[in-house]
């Protein structure tokens, strides 16, 4: 893959930080920036260049419900989308992992790009068999790396929000599951989120439960905050998080 300079990715990760949504983004960006030990979409595509080099297939865990429409919101899927096309021009295969109800969304943004023979893998709704899927996927597809993108994670009760702190745990797979277990058979993986309720933003949990509305104590009934518990390997916090995706 072709080498850009840090000052490359330095001007993206301002670009893409902009805090278009006064969410306390510029604040969580500025925490991963100095966890990450530099610019972040930089950490995470060394991790992504040196980790697909085996060939080995990259899955893509996206789709967010948004529960008072019945449906899935449009950040996350065209992003990873385009992660997808960028991976197959190396001859990287993907495999996109979601929530049942999520499919014909995310089927319709990869047939936008062409993408039409995309391998979509529906996560169970329940935590035993979550676990059992869990361990089949990485048996069975050997993935390389695992990379959210605009995914939901639950938080320390295990319980998933959105961003108006409310529980959509009974419209959200359990994906922490996976991440939890790719990390520790030492796959790499990598979060993009904007809001701190996403996979990979328990690397900047404090951040989170500080700086971002909701994120120390939710409106559900559990009162543990919106913030999410599973840490990535990489983390990338933008505006949008359609813009994270490291073209």
């Amino acid at each position: 893959m072709p080498t850009i300079g840090s000052d490359v990715f330095k001007q993206l990760d301002d670009l893409i930080s902009v805090d278009v949504g006064s969410r306390g983004v510029d604040k969580l960006h500025v925490a991963t920036t100095k966890i990450e030990g530099g610019p972040t979409c930089m950490k995470a595509a060394e991790t992504l260049c040196n980790s697909v080099q085996t060939k080995r297939p990259v899955i893509l865990a996206t789709g967010f419900t948004i529960i008072s429409a019945g449906r899935g919101e449009t950040d996350g899927p065209p992003g990873a989308a385009i992660l997808a096309e960028q991976l197959e021009k190396y001859g990287v295969r993907t495999v996109v992992i979601t929530d049942r109800h999520l499919v014909p969304l995310i089927r319709s943004v990869f047939e936008t790009l062409e993408l039409t023979d995309i391998n979509i893998r529906i996560f169970p709704q329940t935590r035993e068999q979550a676990k059992v899927e869990a361990e089949n996927i990485l048996r069975v597809i050997r993935p390389s790396t695992l990379i959210a993108v605009e995914r939901c994670g639950w938080n320390k009760l295990h319980v998933y929000h959105n961003m108006l702190g409310e529980d959509i745990s009974s419209v959200t797979a359990p994906l922490d599951i996976l991440f939890k277990i790719a990390s520790q058979a030492r796959i790499a993986t990598i979060g993009i989120g904007d809001g701190g309720n996403e996979i990979g933003m328990g690397k900047i949990r404090s951040t989170v439960r500080r700086y971002v509305r909701y994120g120390k104590v939710c409106r559900c009934p559990c009162k543990a905050g919106i913030a999410n518990i599973t840490k990535t390997t990489n983390l990338i916090v933008s505006g949008v998080s359609n813009w994270g995706h490291m073209r």
